[in-house]
């Protein structure tokens, strides 16, 4: 195996472990999801002020958005995310898989299999940090490349 495949193995280790702990502490798209979760059921509550729904949830830390959802949300804020996770559309696995592809493309073949096992193995936004590093314009530009749409966020 190649010195360059070892370095590549040993970023994209670290680079997992280190996003892996920002996921299970801060799980940003799950954060947003929540808010607008939050201002479309605010009326069935009683907050009619929507004005002042809206200005709380701009403000709004991801603890008290988490706080809400496991208030309100039937199975809690763990069961709010789980319910997320299923709803990625077949046009993000799809950019996500072409991703995948793109970023194996760029190593040598004898180390192919290997990287492309280590990408399978990363989620959605892992392979987007990967090309936002890799690909001149970052993510959206691979997006416009590509010829997709911009998938909505979660």
């Amino acid at each position: 195996m190649s010195e360059i495949l070892n370095r590549f193995k040993e970023v994209l280790t670290h680079k997992t472990l280190e996003k892996r702990a920002q996921q299970l502490t801060t799980p940003q798209d799950f954060i947003g999801a929540g808010k607008r979760w939050i201002l479309d059921h605010a009326q069935e509550w009683g907050w009619t002020d929507l004005r002042q729904v809206e200005q709380w949830t701009y403000q709004a830390t991801d603890e008290d958005v988490m706080n809400i959802i496991n208030a309100r949300y039937v199975g809690g804020w763990d069961q709010f995310v789980v319910d997320r996770q299923g709803a990625v559309t077949t046009a993000q696995r799809d950019l996500t898989q072409q991703a995948k592809d793109w970023l194996a493309d760029l190593t040598w073949q004898e180390d192919r299999d290997e990287i492309t096992e280590l990408l399978n193995g990363m989620s959605p936004d892992q392979i987007k940090e990967k090309v936002n590093q890799h690909y001149d314009g970052g993510w959206e530009a691979f997006v416009k490349a590509s010829g997709e749409v911009t998938a909505k966020r979660l």
